[in-house]
């Protein structure tokens, strides 16, 4: 990663330390797609922090999958132990919500999370 490519993952981070998620998601939107992979990486594990802090854990689990693969074709294993830990975290503790996702027909089946 380049210097410009840390100052937006760190600036990202910033903003969601600061819960300033609004803020944070478009700067992340703004450079999804338009970097090096470990930058992609960094942004989709953030969004999917963002994600999980607003109790949407469908798109929380997508994103850090998404990012989980993208650390695994990188090389990054602190990324995707990071990663690892955060959807371990979700299953272990967000049991209610994905078995709502699972009895929900409109929702993504468990199956698909779990993948």
């Amino acid at each position: 990663m380049n210097d410009q490519e840390k100052l937006i993952v760190y600036y990202s981070m910033n903003l969601y330390l600061l819960r300033d998620d609004e803020n944070a998601l478009k700067l992340i939107k703004k450079y999804i797609n338009k970097g090096t992979d470990l930058l992609e990486a960094n942004i989709q594990r953030i969004m999917a922090l963002i994600y999980l802090r607003k109790v949407d854990i469908t798109e929380a689990m997508s994103a850090f999958k998404k990012a989980n693969l993208i650390y695994q074709d990188i090389g990054c294993l602190y990324g995707e132990a990071l990663t690892n830990f955060s959807m371990g975290f979700i299953y272990e503790s967000k049991q209610s919500e994905l078995l709502k996702i699972v009895e929900s027909p409109k929702k993504v089946s468990f199956s698909l999370i779990n993948s």
